[in-house]
């Protein structure tokens, strides 16, 4: 459900070399963190990631502040959550390197290509 709820989030902000996906990560775990939630029975729940804001904000903690954020989860539940959301980032940014590596090919890499310049 936190997965689903964050993939589209990652698919349209990603981009390389200028926003890393722990970087959007990090902004949609404090956007989550820092928002107000009406209480759970008021909440207009249409679709099951929208439960995702009660459960990051029941699970994760910001345990620091700037200029380094450190996000702890307040259950062992809530650093599972943590390190599957860290290490899907780190899964999608290693797919889009293989799709694009896949239609490059050897004479694309020329000695240009590496030249400091």
């Amino acid at each position: 459900m936190i997965l689903e709820a964050f993939a589209p989030v990652l698919q349209t902000h990603w981009q390389p070399k200028q926003q890393p996906a722990i970087h959007i990560l990090q902004a949609w775990l404090l956007k989550a963190l820092a928002t107000p939630l009406p209480p759970k029975r008021l909440a207009k729940i249409e679709h099951p990631t929208d439960w995702a804001p009660y459960v990051l904000q029941a699970e994760i903690e910001l345990t620091a502040s700037s200029p380094v954020l450190l996000f702890q989860g307040k259950t062992p539940t809530g650093d599972k959550l943590l390190r599957s959301l860290y290490e899907y980032c780190l899964s999608y940014e290693d797919w889009q390197y293989r799709r694009w590596l896949h239609g490059v090919q050897p004479a694309d890499f020329s000695a240009s290509t590496f030249e400091q310049g």
